[in-house]
């Protein structure tokens, strides 16, 4: 099971150890497009921005090209997003277990701990 267009890393591997993969997408991620107000509203007090994936990472840099200076800093679900993140500038990163709601959370206080 996987969302429209999912990442082929866990098919790959299971078809390089000789199985057959058949998909049923399940979901479809859709971007909410926000307005320049919106989003002025929401960055005005240089909020610390999570994600759960790089797929939104990329979604919220397409709409706000600097991010990365408009936030304290980022809580990432994985080493991936985390470079994903160093790539589009961000220089305060954090690193949660998962995208989890809890390893998040527990990332957030790791944060705030700092």
């Amino acid at each position: 099971w996987r969302g429209v267009g999912g990442r082929e890393t866990l098919a790959q591997t299971l078809r390089d150890r000789g199985a057959e993969v058949v998909y049923a997408e399940l979901y479809q991620r859709l971007v909410p497009e926000y307005s320049e107000r919106e989003w002025q509203q929401v960055l005005a007090q240089q909020p610390l921005l999570l994600v759960s994936s790089g797929q939104g990472l990329e979604a919220i840099a397409a709409q706000q090209p600097r991010i990365s200076d408009k936030v304290r800093g980022i809580i990432a679900p994985s080493r991936r997003v985390a470079e994903l993140a160093e790539s589009l500038g961000f220089k305060e990163i954090q690193v949660a277990a998962s995208a989890q709601d809890v390893d998040m959370l527990i990332a957030v206080k790791a944060w705030l701990a700092k």
